[in-house]
């Protein structure tokens, strides 16, 4: 694996607002998906940085974004931010830099010891996502390589103590003991009043033959709602089962500007500032982006409408499932109008086919875009989401459609490429036009 360019961190850095810190981790997860990578995927490991770099690379983050760091959101690996010696340099840096601008961190927590805390509580605004996925010394020895030896529950209780706001996240496991270790995670985070818990069913590759990271979706599905029930802490699973664009309240961050409205899990928001929202990342991100928004949410058969009070770009503690977004959706009507298109092709992963095509179908007046399903043989496994599609597996697609020569356009997703138009394995989408000699646009 090769090391990626300082031309490519600095890319990343201004369009994502994500400060790379290190590709090393402290862990081996049984779940790791680095180790299911099939050959030929185009991932980089980060090089040295020095101080005068992370200087550099904090002008380019914007101040108006909140700052991400130990999130994995391009093809460079990121391990544990807390690895790297002069972390705690770095991120002071960044406050320095942007006094105000919200930090968000992600990170085991096996480095997080009361000295780190403290100084972490001093440089607020400050976010942490922890991901504690098994609670037990000998659990995380066993399955996540942790040989620290180290009580997780004592590093959750404080970040309560110092007051850092704080989500949890757990990767979902299939091995006698799991729901009674993820049953004390719920206890201890309802009662250190962690704002979140996010479970994600693992994703896994062809290359992977181990049962315990292969849980029942359907059963961990009922499992998360069962939960959800007996504790007040919002519980959200990851790919989230979806069947409409209702926006559905999930949970509610206490003591934000929502609970303190009033809204409570399984209100259904319908409009924002007199406008019907659209999905449940429309009614999010609106509500996110206005001052004192209005609300009118549907209760047990009844309306009613209430006034959030926050300001713009500030958090409403509302927790929604990630459905659909509206704007992905303009984009492929507009670059079907741009093209003047009769024929258009929407290509997508299995994951989104459902709801994209029902979205087209109610809100865009496009009944001639044809969507089709890509499978992902290149991962194989339960891999179906767009984000992990790659060009060959388009092509595959893109042939065995009905009637594919007499279509005019292949709209292709985004997040499938990155900003040179190059899949996880180095071909340019232009590769697909070739083959098709059919326009392809990225949207």
């Amino acid at each position: 694996m090769k090391k990626t360019d300082y031309q490519y961190i600095l890319h990343i850095v201004s369009r994502n607002n994500v400060l790379p810190v290190t590709s090393n981790c402290n862990l081996d997860c049984v779940f790791c998906s680095h180790r299911q990578n099939p050959p030929g995927l185009e991932v980089f490991l980060l090089p040295r940085l020095t101080l005068d770099d992370y200087n550099e690379l904090i002008e380019y983050l914007d101040p108006s974004r909140k700052i991400v760091i130990g999130e994995s959101s391009t093809r460079i690996i990121e391990g544990e931010p807390f690895c790297h010696k002069n972390i705690m340099k770095v991120i002071e840096m960044a406050r320095q830099r942007h006094p105000h601008t919200p930090l968000l961190i992600t990170t085991n927590g096996c480095f997080l010891d009361r000295k780190k805390i403290k100084q972490l509580a001093e440089v607020m605004p400050l976010e942490m996502n922890i991901s504690i996925n098994l609670l037990g010394a000998a659990l995380r020895r066993r399955l996540l390589g942790d040989m620290t030896g180290k009580s997780m529950a004592d590093t959750v209780e404080l970040l309560a103590q110092y007051g850092i706001p704080f989500n949890g996240s757990v990767v979902a496991l299939d091995f006698p003991g799991w729901d009674k270790e993820f049953d004390d995670i719920i206890k201890l985070l309802e009662e250190t009043g962690a704002r979140t818990l996010r479970v994600m069913h693992p994703g896994y590759s062809t290359l992977c033959h181990d049962d315990r990271v292969k849980p029942d979706y359907v059963e961990l599905s009922r499992l998360i709602d069962r939960k959800r029930e007996e504790y007040s802490i919002p519980i959200l699973l990851e790919p989230p089962h979806i069947t409409d664009f209702q926006a559905v309240v999930e949970g509610v961050v206490r003591n934000s500007p929502a609970h303190t409205a009033g809204i409570m899990k399984g209100d259904v928001i319908t409009d924002v500032n007199g406008r019907a929202v659209l999905s449940r990342v429309d009614a999010f991100n609106r509500i996110l982006s206005a001052s004192r928004p209005d609300i009118r949410i549907l209760r047990k058969g009844r309306y009613f409408s209430v006034t959030l009070d926050k300001s713009k770009g500030i958090a409403s503690g509302l927790v929604l499932k990630y459905d659909l977004d509206p704007w992905y959706m303009e984009q492929a009507v507009k670059a079907v109008n741009r093209n003047r298109s009769v024929t258009p092709l929407f290509v997508t992963s299995g994951m989104a086919f459902d709801r994209i095509r029902r979205y087209l179908g109610r809100y865009c007046n496009a009944e001639d875009i044809e969507v089709i399903r890509v499978k992902n043989n290149f991962f194989g496994g339960n891999i179906d989401c767009a984000g992990l599609m790659v060009a060959e597996d388009i092509i595959n697609a893109v042939g065995q459609a009905e009637k594919c020569m007499d279509r005019d356009l292949i709209l292709l997703p985004s997040i499938a490429f990155d900003y040179r138009g190059r899949d996880l394995t180095g071909k340019s989408y232009t590769y697909i036009q070739d083959i098709f000699d059919i326009k392809v646009e990225i949207v």
